[in-house]
């Protein structure tokens, strides 16, 4: 079963009937990809859902045919061959690829929320720890995203996931009392709420260094700590915020 669907038997029924091939032995992988990748075509969904599952099987790795015609998949017409191709796509792919997490960062506008979670759902595979290009990406797109949907109820448990997807690629431990914070405040319904924990996470990235703007806060600590001098809070805050206008 899939997030929120059952796919049926019948589906492969009708695959392996539209196909018609000859027995498998007579049967080089070459012919049977490029019928495969032909059924993606087809109307019915269901031949489309197998035909993209079967072709994952079938085709080698880093065949640029099948990647190109998985990636098309990502936009069909039906949100359940959309959630199968999400899935089959990370499958073929390694862990990592920037390629493909740019893919998955552009179907979280999918106007499906099933799409949506099985887009989080495979970046918890694909978002490597410690990534932390990936995890800004991300944290600008979680930033944004209320302009987007207007925190829709069912995006909450979308959020929440890919809050703790963020903080994986971060490298840091839900065991952080800022972390947890930063994921449960993406389960409150409050815009308010949502957005502050946002804000307030990405603040702690900052000042510990792991996204930019740091260095200057880093310096200051720093030569607070070595020479003694009277830097305090209000100067790390203050050297943070001035990063900030000059990269606006």
């Amino acid at each position: 079963k899939l997030q929120g669907f059952g796919v049926e038997d019948s589906d492969m029924q009708s695959f392996w009937n539209a196909i018609r091939m000859p027995k498998e032995e007579e049967l080089d992988k070459a012919s049977l990809l490029n019928k495969i990748l032909g059924l993606m075509r087809d109307e019915d969904s269901g031949v489309r859902r197998s035909a993209i599952r079967a072709s994952i099987q079938c085709g080698g790795k880093d065949d640029p045919v099948l990647l190109e015609n998985l990636i098309r998949m990502l936009d069909d017409r039906s949100f359940t061959v959309r959630v199968v191709a999400v899935k089959a796509l990370c499958e073929y792919s390694d862990p990592g690829d920037l390629q493909v997490l740019d893919l998955l960062l552009q179907k979280l506008e999918d106007d499906s929320h099933l799409v949506r979670h099985a887009v989080v759902l495979e970046m918890h595979r694909m978002v490597k720890v410690g990534d932390r290009y990936t995890g800004g990406k991300l944290i600008r797109w979680l930033r944004e995203s209320w302009k987007h949907r207007q925190t829709r109820g069912d995006d909450v448990e979308v959020k929440h996931e890919l809050a703790k997807v963020i903080v994986q690629a971060m490298g840091e431990s839900m065991k952080e009392p800022y972390c947890k914070a930063f994921c449960d405040g993406m389960l409150s319904h409050s815009l308010h709420a949502s957005r502050n924990s946002i804000a307030r996470f990405e603040d702690k990235m900052k000042e510990m260094g792991l996204q930019e703007p740091g260095h200057l806060a880093r310096h200051y600590q720093m030569t607070s700590m070595v020479r003694k001098t009277p830097y305090s809070d209000v100067h790390v805050r203050a050297a943070i915020q001035i990063q900030r206008w000059a990269k606006a």
